[in-house]
């Protein structure tokens, strides 16, 4: 593809919006360095910042590079099922909203996986952290992919540096400034993502406008073969049963249960301003997906009777949208930088999101479990002029727990970045995310469903049940690559190619095998999978549970850390009679909750040494403070 017609306009216009955005993370990452001594304004912005920010910042999170190009080229390709995920974005959010969210953010966590700990154990949470960390970094891998395919088509820079540039660009400013950085630097990403799909929709309107030859109409496509399917078929996703409820795990996930997403909700002022960024980030996040939408048509209008694979313009479809922009933007100069800047600031934020909630579940889910420092007492070194050896120690552990935060964000983008150069190899970035994401939320939604939904769910049960039904995903999700078993295509023609385009003179290249030869398993398809695998895991967890049962379970605190609405229904018919403490009087909690605060007194008022004893260490033994959600 010739990239000649890029102009100076272009990439000054490209280099001035992604500084811009870029700037705005750096600014703000310098400007509150020395405040990241708290985890709370590393991760949680110390839960100070605005509703409408961070409803901004959730969009730029979930509207990934990959949705502006890669699921456009997607929707060309297969058809706009997967659009059918936008309704159910209502009741989505009235589950997360109503169900979970309350009980997260009265317990002041930081973390999805912080919660998991509380309710089940360090085993059950360290292991879902793990899992989390591993296909994140994949999903984030396709995000910086889709970009750097814009970057190289249009700015003929190699995929593998664009990558590079991308991944280290996202990575810098979270490492240095914690999530109020990311946030506002998501705000102006997400004002600059938007005109990329509105460059794309009006130039093809004012392309066909002023075409020398009509372009045939879209009243003549088969509506119901990209729009509306309705047949009950599980090898497929373009249906409308598979995007919207069986898809429906995946998008529990995306919208509430991802930790970049619950760090938005949890670093609100308070549970109402949460409940307006749940609801106002998915209503912005379905406004997305509708113009992404409309892009994908507008290139189907453009394309069909000329479809530039076919023609040999480009070699996969994942390169349609950059290509349409290289080709037919070039008359107005900037136009290219504007469009590349968008998608650039959709990679960086995905990637800046991404890193910071990874440094969240690194440190808080793993790191301090090793070193337990009370921030506190700690803080209170740097103005004591006669701290002793023990308190020198403890400042030292939490500089450097600074330092850990910023090592593991740089880890992280690391990773994320070497997974994009892997991406091509795989599939195409829509169906290689789609089908990671899908493998993931499955089982991790049984797991939070089972959490807060059913308190006599125990932990032994829940893993048991939680790693079964990974491993058999994963071998699924493995399984239907390998097998080289791509999806039904859309037909397209070369009607209106110019006589001297190089015709491939085929739809789809030949697949290797047939689908009759493919293990019936790896036919089905991510969604259907994702459905089965979250039902499996609650019912196989829930009879685990009872195998593994110990009057109460393993969890004396389960019925705290369950929905107040899932407590009162189960109530109401009857199945909480077997926990005899939730029919304790209210007053008797309350004395005892004070009897336990009066009897830890002692402890907590120690003055001898800022971190305990004087001639203990910091890590010596348990902790002697307890959190909130501990007393």
């Amino acid at each position: 593809m010739d990239a000649t017609g890029s102009s100076a306009w272009d990439y000054a216009l490209f280099v001035v919006l992604t500084l811009l955005s870029l700037g705005t993370g750096l600014y703000l990452s310098l400007r509150r360095r020395g405040r990241l001594r708290t985890k709370d304004e590393a991760f949680l912005g110390s839960r100070s910042i605005h509703a409408l920010p961070l409803a901004v910042s959730m969009v730029a999170s979930n509207v990934t590079a990959v949705g502006m190009v890669a699921f456009v080229a997607h929707y060309y390709v297969h058809g706009f099922h997967t659009m059918w995920h936008i309704p159910t974005f209502v009741p989505l959010e009235a589950v997360i909203v109503y169900l979970f969210l309350p009980v997260m953010y009265e317990l002041k966590i930081t973390s999805v996986f912080e919660y998991l700990r509380m309710r089940y154990g360090n085993g059950v949470g360290v292991a879902s952290s793990v899992i989390y960390f591993v296909l994140s970094q994949s999903i984030g891998g396709a995000a910086i992919y889709s970009a750097a395919l814009s970057m190289a088509t249009i700015f003929e820079i190699t995929p593998a540096a664009s990558s590079v540039i991308l991944g280290v660009a996202g990575t810098t400013y979270t490492a240095l400034g914690g999530l109020r950085s990311v946030v506002w630097a998501d705000a102006v990403q997400a004002l600059i993502m938007t005109a990329s799909p509105l460059i794309i929709i009006f130039k093809v309107i004012y392309d066909a406008a002023h075409s020398a030859a009509p372009l045939r109409p879209l009243a003549d496509m088969n509506a119901t073969a990209y729009f509306l399917r309705t047949d009950i078929d599980f090898t497929t996703d373009e249906t409308i049963w598979a995007s919207s409820l069986a898809a429906f795990p995946n998008q529990l996930m995306r919208l509430g249960l991802d930790q970049m997403i619950t760090q938005r909700f949890l670093a609100a002022r308070s549970l109402h301003d949460a409940r307006i960024v749940a609801f106002a980030g998915a209503a912005l996040v379905g406004f997305f997906y509708s113009l992404n939408g409309v892009t994908a048509l507008a290139l189907l209008y453009w394309f069909r009777d000329c479809d530039p694979v076919l023609s040999g313009f480009i070699s996969r479809h994942d390169q349609i949208v950059p290509y349409y922009v290289n080709k037919s933007a070039g008359a107005i100069q900037g136009l290219r930088g504007l469009f590349l800047a968008g998608i650039a600031s959709a990679s960086i934020s995905t990637v800046s999101s991404i890193v910071n909630s990874h440094a969240a579940v690194l440190y808080i889910d793993i790191v301090s479990l090793k070193f337990r420092v009370d921030e506190e007492r700690t803080m209170l070194v740097t103005t004591s002029l006669d701290a002793g050896a023990t308190s020198r120690f403890c400042y030292f552990v939490l500089r450097n727990r600074t330092r850990y935060v910023r090592l593991s964000a740089a880890a992280s983008g690391t990773i994320m970045t070497l997974v994009a150069l892997l991406v091509p190899y795989v599939s195409s970035a829509a169906r290689f995310f789609i089908a990671l994401s899908s493998a993931a939320s499955g089982p991790f939604s049984g797991i939070m469903i089972l959490a807060f939904l059913f308190p006599w769910a125990n932990a032994k049960g829940t893993a048991t049940a939680a790693l079964g039904v990974f491993v058999v995903q994963i071998w699924q999700t493995a399984g239907r690559f390998f097998s080289r078993l791509a999806p039904p295509r859309m037909q397209y023609g070369l009607d209106r190619c110019p006589a001297n385009s190089t015709t491939l003179g085929e739809v789809a290249p030949p697949r290797n095998v047939k689908v009759s030869e493919v293990f019936p398993m790896y036919r089905v398809s991510p969604f259907w999978c994702c459905l089965v695998a979250a039902f499996s895991t609650v019912l196989l967890g829930l009879a685990l549970s009872l195998v593994f049962d110990r009057r109460n379970g393993d969890n004396g605190n389960a019925l705290r850390l369950s929905s107040p609405l899932a407590l009162k229904f189960w109530r109401r018919i009857g199945l909480l009679r077997r926990f005899a403490k939730e029919d304790e009087p209210a007053e008797a909690k309350d004395q005892d909750h004070k009897a336990l605060r009066l009897e830890l007194q002692p402890l907590n008022d120690d003055r001898d040494g800022l971190c305990g004893a004087p001639e203990a260490t910091c890590d010596d033994g348990p902790t002697l403070s307890l959190s909130p959600h501990q007393v």
